[in-house]
């Protein structure tokens, strides 16, 4: 997270705009959840049949071949990037609804008759995403859609044991990042600038990155498998973590976004697992 603006009074308006995504993320995930509860993991804490192996390899390989684009062509990579959210959003979005229309047996004719121009739909914004022809406005509620149905996704099928492990790798990953200045000495500080505002959503007052926004949307999600008020007090923790770092970067003028929300919001899942 960075700070864009120490005059603009408008705090509220900020946690509104990031809090209202991750009320969507939580309802999505409630929904499959309610209709469908076979389509997550057996185990609450258990993951059958996931090799850990094979993700952690196609992970590291990922963050490789990034690095290395953005050591090369840093604005290229960060709009491929860009493109690409747009792309896996629309097919999370796409896989949420057919899930919930079969496991629900609703009228499935809307579903049918829309998932085909939705997913052309989602090809064209991801190459106009990619070559800059959108408006900062449409480029913002493209990808806060894109991260939120992925989000969605991720938070719903994956086991919390899986999900507890991966937020948490995360946020130290970005604390790692932040603290050691690694990507700005690796691509400069004109790149940089440049990354970091293809790569990141302006809100009024702070800039949140996709990262970060990505996190909030998968722990949002998962926490409604424990009950409605883990949910409530997850996005309750969520904000004040988020709050907290939007204050440190009002002094320090940049801070890691995922370590005090994350850290925060797993507590009322942690202590729903434990219990």
């Amino acid at each position: 997270m960075s700070q864009r603006d120490l005059t603009s009074p408008v705090l509220l308006k900020d946690m509104a705009k990031l809090s209202l995504p991750l009320v969507v993320s939580a309802l999505i995930s409630q929904a499959v959840l309610s209709a469908r509860p076979a389509f997550v993991s057996n185990s609450a804490t258990g993951l059958p049949s996931f090799d850990f192996l094979t993700a952690a390899s196609v992970c590291i390989l990922a963050l490789l071949f990034l690095f290395y684009g953005l050591r090369r062509q840093v604005e290229e990579a960060a709009r491929l990037l860009m493109a690409g959210t747009t792309l896996l959003g629309t097919l999370s979005g796409l896989i949420l609804w057919k899930t919930w229309v079969d496991s629900s047996r609703a009228f499935a004719g809307p579903f049918y008759l829309l998932a085909t121009p939705l997913g052309f739909l989602g090809i064209y914004s991801s190459f106009r995403s990619y070559y800059g022809t959108l408006s900062q406005r449409k480029r913002s509620i493209l990808i806060i859609g894109s991260l939120t149905f992925l989000g969605s996704l991720i938070g719903t099928i994956f086991s919390l044991t899986f999900v507890i492990l991966l937020l948490l790798a995360l946020s130290m990953v970005d604390f790692f990042l932040v603290e050691s200045d690694l990507l700005r000495k690796s691509v400069g500080e004109g790149e940089y600038g440049v990354m970091t505002a293809t790569t990141s959503l302006p809100l009024e007052k702070y800039t949140v990155g996709f990262g970060d926004f990505a996190a909030y949307s998968i722990l949002a999600a998962s926490s409604v498998r424990i009950n409605v008020f883990t949910g409530i007090a997850t996005l309750v923790l969520i904000l004040i973590g988020s709050l907290a770092t939007f204050r440190m970067a009002r002094a320090r003028t940049k801070a890691p976004g995922l370590p005090l929300p994350i850290w925060l919001g797993l507590l009322p899942t942690v202590l729903g697992l434990l219990g």
